[in-house]
């Protein structure tokens, strides 16, 4: 990159840490845990809640009732770039491990939410597949276990965890979702309970990872929704224009700490062991 495109990014960064540097230092530490165990209720109250825009982030812990099968997941809730007013609650995946047995030994399996609210439950479609993102373009991979019926599904392995190149890789998991609407959601009041359902696609078998309960707060009520605009150069180098390169650049500097906080959720099912994931992949 050479010239006045090389020139204008270095002045976007300039001016993106200049903007970030007057806002007024947040804390890394809340009331709120990093991340929030099986029981009781998310609280999106984290510096970190708010790193995405339109949307609020928590990670927390989900597990089977005999311990088979645990996973961390980022639940999320508000409003995606695309679809306008329609509000969301979301589980991203970011670990899944399994202890399952010689029963689930070998086979695939699928994923899949429901959400339940005092009014309506709510499913969610089957997902069989993630993405192992390469050099080359993405890989289509299906979920699966190893003979014994374990299996350690992970995004990828933080840096300063890995012990060489073959710990180089990054997938791509499900975002699993439902429509606020779907499950007669409209108020910060109301409570919504998530279940993370495998199921065993050779026998048909089914294992339930629950977790804590969340709300839709205030402040993604209150808001505008997003709305669609593609940007040309002249709106990306506006430092005013929302979603652009300096808008951009200026909320990854904001929000830099919480990389800590997705290793430690990440870490908190212990060492990454492979299974299951033959080859990195």
């Amino acid at each position: 990159m050479t010239g006045k495109p090389c020139r204008a990014l270095l002045l976007a960064i300039a001016l993106a840490t200049a903007a970030c540097e007057k806002q007024p230092a947040q804390s890394s530490f809340e009331p709120d845990p990093v991340i929030h165990p099986v029981s009781g209720r998310v609280v999106f109250n984290r510096p970190c809640a708010d790193e995405e825009p339109y949307s609020v982030q928590a990670y927390a812990r989900m597990a089977s009732a005999d311990g088979r099968a645990q996973a961390v997941v980022a639940y999320r809730a508000g409003y995606r770039a695309t679809e306008g007013k329609t509000a969301y609650v979301e589980l991203h995946l970011h670990r899944l491990k399994l202890n399952a047995g010689q029963t689930w030994g070998n086979t695939t399996y699928a994923l899949q939410i429901t959400g339940r609210s005092d009014r309506r439950v709510a499913e969610g479609e089957k997902v069989r597949r993630y993405i192992d993102a390469r050099e080359r373009g993405p890989v289509y991979r299906d979920f699966r276990t190893d003979a014994t019926g374990a299996a350690d599904w992970i995004t990828f392995i933080e840096s300063d965890d890995r012990r060489g190149d073959a710990d180089r890789f990054h997938r791509i998991g499900p975002t699993l979702g439902l429509k606020a609407h779907d499950l007669q959601v409209d108020s910060p009041q109301q409570e919504i309970d998530l279940t993370l359902t495998l199921e065993n696609e050779a026998s048909g078998d089914t294992l339930e990872l629950h977790g804590p309960r969340l709300r839709v707060p205030e402040r993604i009520w209150a808001m505008t929704p997003p709305g669609f605009q593609a940007l040309g150069l002249v709106e990306t180098l506006n430092p005013r224009q929302e979603g652009g390169l300096f808008d951009t650049l200026a909320r990854a500097w904001k929000y830099r700490q919480c990389i800590a906080e997705r290793r430690a959720a990440k870490r908190s099912l212990g060492p990454y062991t492979g299974a299951g994931q033959a080859g990195g992949g």
